[in-house]
């Protein structure tokens, strides 16, 4: 299981043998990868927006653009169409309290790898010329006149942090501390019992009782990456440093 303990070793050590520093080399643009592998395998995402009439918070389930057709190496972006006259609309119009674009989650669901990515960002209502540009043919089925559709809109996800956890694809982790011997055999009894998990996922025992590799946190945060602005490049999560 590769966890946050590691990640200081392996900056150190990149920046020591004065390896290239741009974008694709080093740990973080690895996660990138498989976090957008992940996105992709997943293929729909739960939207959760602000309710505009209300303190709840409302989700639904979209098909965002793939990542490797949008090509956004650094996942600077998240493309999605949405009927313009939907309640998803709606709630993402900027919002008039602090007249800046709103807020959204999207969570991808990857069963097999036992994974998952959440995004949280801004999300803009895309100009004209940019939905007409950006539209994707894996939508016609809703859009039956592709991006001169009337109803359609294009919404773009700025994200600006994503968690990511991927216990059977990618053995990708962060943790509270390693679980008492006691609690792995239980949990590894548990495994090998649940129909949900073959034998060639049985390695997720060892993933459970080895998800912290010395990484001493009070709470339980998956891998987390963010960054201040759209412009700035992603980072770990300070305490995931350590």
């Amino acid at each position: 299981m590769r966890g946050a303990g590691r990640f200081l070793l392996a900056v150190i050590v990149v920046s020591s043998m004065g390896t290239k520093t741009e974008w694709g080399v080093g740990p973080i643009a690895n996660y990138i990868r498989e976090i957008k592998a992940t996105m992709d395998i997943a293929k729909y995402a739960s939207l959760a927006t602000f309710s505009r009439t209300s303190e709840d918070i409302n989700s639904r389930i979209i098909f965002p653009k793939p990542t490797n057709v949008t090509k956004a190496d650094k996942l600077e972006k998240v493309y999605f169409a949405t009927n313009k006259h939907s309640r998803k609309y709606k709630e993402l119009q900027p919002t008039s309290i602090r007249d800046s674009p709103a807020r959204v989650n999207l969570l991808y669901w990857d069963p097999e790898g036992v994974g998952y990515v959440a995004i949280r960002g801004a999300a803009y209502i895309c100009a004209q010329d940019e939905a007409y540009s950006q539209y994707w043919n894996g939508w016609d089925f809703v859009y039956p006149n592709g991006p001169l559709t009337e109803f359609y809109t294009l919404i773009r996800v700025v994200p600006d942090e994503i968690e990511f956890a991927s216990y059977n694809r990618f053995e990708v982790d962060v943790g509270n501390g390693a679980k008492p011997w006691e609690e792995c055999i239980e949990m590894s009894i548990f495994i090998k019992k649940d129909v949900r998990f073959p034998k060639r996922h049985n390695k997720l025992t060892h993933h459970v009782c080895a998800i912290s590799l010395g990484h001493n946190r009070t709470d339980w945060r998956p891998l987390t990456l963010i960054r201040s602005d759209p412009t700035a490049k992603w980072s770990f999560l300070p305490d995931q440093e350590k």
